[in-house]
């Protein structure tokens, strides 16, 4: 396992905190996202053990590198200066020297991790990339005349929720997943009727990711400000499962806080809040990195929310349950535990 010079990695007992990021113009926004990408405790953990990536020079051994990097001297503040190369290779919309949406910058970084982690890897199984950020929705459409059901699925890296009515996060996830419903000029035309009718529609978290990345939709061009400056209330520990297609328990803890203070998308100013493996918060600000008050964390106009994933918990045996008899020559058997990523 390769480690930080000081022999710590995310996750560890007593890790310690990454280096800043240089301002290089108007990079607030990457410099953001890239310290909520480095404190995102699975993915810090699999490049910091020098996983994944072409050995060369794609965006995943760029991402390796400079969260290698900012463990090993978290003193310094790094200059970015690959990711401010490789903008126009993410996007064309991309102009380096220019404020971007931070939560575009992520998608599309995302993106392309993804597809660097894929080319890198053998086999049908999915990268690491998808295992860590991938989720899938479920829409399903059913028919209020013969409760015909027809299901569609989608792949994704985050979700994207309206805020103009929300007062938390909660809230927001209700209004993404409500039944919506199909009539008059927009009815469904059901396969079992076979005729239009009046159906039932609704969005729903079919699988939930490993890490969950949210976006709070605050840019409306139709708003005098062009944003909206609400704040949100979001919970450090957050229930997904009512929001899920079967129900599942789903369960997950807050690990970084991406705030936008300004009025417009293309101006302002993006840092962000982290949390260390170990406990405890970072205000991440460029070059700045200093502690912070878990208050301060959550009290934030967010613009972008990062979850981990609880693991499920154990299975405990009833108390009828007859312990194991060992075997003649053989000892007992221990089933080895699966390593889980620490909170």
């Amino acid at each position: 396992m390769q480690r930080t010079r000081s022999g710590e990695v995310p996750g560890s007992s007593a890790p310690r905190r990454g280096a800043g990021l240089q301002n290089l113009g108007n990079t607030c926004f990457m410099n953001s996202v890239l310290q909520c990408l480095t404190y995102t405790p699975p993915l810090a953990r699999f490049l910091l053990r020098g996983g994944g990536g072409c050995k060369g020079a794609c965006t995943l051994c760029a991402l390796r590198d400079l969260v290698s990097s900012s463990y090993a001297a978290p003193k310094r503040a790094l200059a970015p200066t690959t990711f401010v190369g490789g903008l126009q290779q993410l996007s064309v919309s991309f102009k380096a020297g220019r404020q971007e949406d931070a939560h575009e910058y992520a998608r599309c970084l995302l993106e392309s991790l993804r597809e660097s982690a894929c080319a890198w890897g053998t086999g049908s199984a999915p990268c690491f990339v998808s295992q860590i950020f991938g989720g899938r929705l479920r829409s399903r459409v059913q028919c209020t005349s013969c409760a015909h059901t027809s299901d569609t699925f989608e792949p994704v890296l985050d979700l994207s929720l309206e805020v103009s009515r929300a007062k938390s996060l909660e809230e927001a996830l209700g209004d993404f997943t409500a039944e919506e419903a199909l009539d008059g000029d927009n009815c469904y035309a059901c396969p079992a009727c076979n005729r239009k009718v009046r159906a039932l529609k609704r969005l729903t978290v079919e699988r939930a990711p490993s890490v969950l990345s949210v976006q709070l939709k605050r840019f409306d061009p139709w708003l005098q400000r062009g944003k909206l400056d609400g704040h949100v209330e979001y919970p450090r520990a957050l229930d997904l499962s009512p929001f899920t297609s079967a129900g599942v328990e789903a369960t997950y803890r807050l690990f970084a806080v991406l705030v936008h203070a300004g009025s417009t998308a293309s101006s302002g100013h993006y840092f962000c809040f982290t949390r260390l493996p170990a406990g405890g918060w970072l205000k991440c600000d460029d070059s700045t990195v200093l502690r912070a008050s878990e208050r301060a964390a959550m009290s934030q106009q967010a613009y972008m929310l990062f979850y981990e994933r609880a693991p499920p918990p154990a299975p405990q045996a009833g108390p009828s349950a007859a312990p194991p008899t060992p075997r003649k020559g053989l000892g007992f058997f221990r089933r080895r535990r699966r390593l889980r990523p620490s909170p």
